[in-house]
């Protein structure tokens, strides 16, 4: 199963269509139940997701991989925000340990040097960063910081990433990809939309003849395009509820044509910078 849990709604009230808020701690065994009978195993979570990670750790899901970022160390050490974020999983050791925000980076090659000690010694299995622009990318690279995890975001309409995906593959990178449903985004109507996503109305409006065309909803669309991409180890997905669990499992098991896929390559969103949530 390619599907990673996300947690940041576990502890923030996160993405433009949640209408159910915070999870409770029942509605969170409901979900690892579920994720549990269905083979899921990985986590996502981050320090500043308020406090899903003490969440996290307060749940006796087993065989687990608990992935988490670090963003400013506000005079901490990189050691000590790990050692911080442990305590809180109640865990000895992360799955992987990646850099929130990769620019902390760009000009403190020290950082990756301590972040690769962390691994050494134990604290982690992997290494890596989450990025939100190519550029961020090319940069890191050509620094020589080669991560064992990148995180990038893609999606139907978010393929900038695309180009770079086989060649990460080929260093032996592990892919895990986020934002393949844009916080829900997809789901708006075309008519919900504000002004500020003018720029992707045409985008909506020809997946929207795309959904209707082969009777496909857009959650099928979405999560059958970015797992036919055999270069992505996982995909991550926020889950507030145990049915939104159950939904994209559903959406998951079909399998789209590659006529499909053709259709929607040729979509083209000229304002990539509104497809970066961050911008909202």
């Amino acid at each position: 199963m390619k599907i990673a849990l996300g947690t940041v709604q576990w502890g923030l009230d996160y993405g433009i269509s949640n209408s159910s808020g915070i999870p409770s701690d029942e509605e969170i065994n409901s979900i690892l139940t579920k994720a549990y009978k269905n083979d899921i195993c990985v986590f996502d979570t981050a320090a500043n997701y308020g406090n899903s990670e003490l969440r996290l750790g307060a749940t006796s899901y087993r065989n687990r991989k608990v992935i988490t970022k670090v963003g400013e160390l506000n005079g901490k050490t990189l050691e000590n925000a790990l050692q911080l974020s442990l305590g809180r999983l109640k865990i000895n050791n992360v799955y992987g340990y990646l850099f929130h925000k990769p620019k902390i980076l760009f000009n403190n090659k020290n950082l990756w040097r301590q972040m690769k000690k962390l691994k050494k010694i134990g604290l982690t299995q992997n290494i890596g960063f989450s990025l939100y622009e190519p550029n961020e990318l090319e940069t890191l690279l050509n620094k020589n910081m080669i991560p064992d995890i990148v995180q990038i975001p893609y999606s139907l309409l978010d393929r900038k990433f695309e180009s770079y995906i086989s060649s990460l593959k080929s260093m032996g990178v592990e892919i895990h990809v986020r934002s393949v449903l844009l916080q829900g985004l997809y789901f708006k109507k075309i008519s919900e939309l504000g002004g500020k996503f003018k720029s992707l109305k045409i985008g909506f409006m020809q997946l929207n003849s795309i959904r209707k065309k082969y009777n496909y909803s857009i959650l099928d669309l979405a999560l059958g395009f970015v797992k036919q991409n055999k270069s992505i180890d996982y995909i991550v997905l926020g889950i507030e509820t145990k049915a939104q669990l159950e939904a994209i499992l559903n959406s998951y098991r079909l399998d789209l044509s590659e006529e499909i896929f053709e259709e929607i390559k040729k979509i083209k969103v000229d304002n990539t910078f509104i497809l970066n949530p961050v911008n909202w």
